[in-house]
């Protein structure tokens, strides 16, 4: 059971990814747009789409949205623009480096 929800969340991380960037290259050109860095755009639309995917899924799912569940979505916002920045091969990558060195240090 618990893999099947870390698929379905790399399932939606990936989807938000690829809208955010597709919103992205869509608008960067806007005229008020371009005054910003297109990373801070990437973020904000990240932490927006995120927000509005939890508060979709509590309301699917009769979750009662608390503190908690708001407070989630800034690390998997972030997880999303890192995506949509970056990729989904720089991220595996990252989180092998993160995994090898908590190895590391437990020996």
């Amino acid at each position: 059971m618990w893999m099947e929800q870390a698929s379905s969340l790399v399932s939606v991380i990936g989807m938000l990814a690829f809208i955010v960037s597709a919103i992205t290259q869509a608008t960067k050109n806007l005229p008020g747009l371009q005054r910003i860095p297109t990373d801070a755009q990437v973020i904000a639309l990240s932490l927006l789409f995120t927000l509005l995917a939890v508060l979709a899924y509590a309301q699917l799912s009769g979750l009662a949205v608390r503190w908690y569940l708001i407070a989630a979505v800034l690390p998997l916002g972030l997880l999303v623009s890192f995506v949509a920045m970056y990729g989904w091969a720089t991220a595996r990558d990252l989180w092998q480096r993160l995994a090898l060195r908590e190895g590391e240090e437990h020996d």
